[in-house]
């Protein structure tokens, strides 16, 4: 079978990728990254550990569609959207380590314009060759800051 694309063409169009996510993926957030630690009994799990800040250049999306419930004390924001990384920058923070996410969904939040959001799911997009170009991470606002 012929290969359509040579593996120099595959280098040119990841290249023209990150060209392209440093151009327009330029809004700074903080990605907190939790990390666990336990005591002697395996206990606590969630609640012990601390955070590693990490700044990040993505591109955020909040949905069209407004999520807005009408309560006695005022109207709550419930939108939701994602936050687009390129692959290769993403390699460069703690987040990816040779290839494998160091996430923990539901555990580490995420700071876009001094707002910490809650991490809800993560997508890995456009996969070229063999290595993904785009990372997608879905955001959702929370109701009540856990600090």
């Amino acid at each position: 079978m012929a290969k359509l694309i040579s593996d120099s063409e595959f280098a040119e169009i990841r290249t023209v990728i990150n060209d392209v996510s440093e151009t327009f993926l330029q809004k700074t957030v903080t990605y907190k990254l939790k990390t666990v630690s336990m005591d002697r009994m395996n206990r606590d799990r969630n609640e012990k550990g601390s955070f590693q800040d990490v700044n990040l250049d993505v591109l955020v999306v909040w949905d069209e569609t407004e999520v807005e419930t009408d309560r006695t004390n005022g109207v709550m924001d419930l939108s939701d959207g994602y936050l687009l990384v390129n692959w290769d920058y993403l390699e460069t923070t703690p987040l990816l380590d040779s290839g494998v996410l160091k996430t923990n969904i539901g555990a580490d939040r995420v700071i876009v314009d001094d707002k910490e959001l809650i991490l809800i799911g993560i997508e890995k997009l456009g996969q070229l060759k063999d290595t993904f170009t785009v990372l997608k991470f879905y955001i959702k606002k929370q109701l009540k800051n856990k600090s």
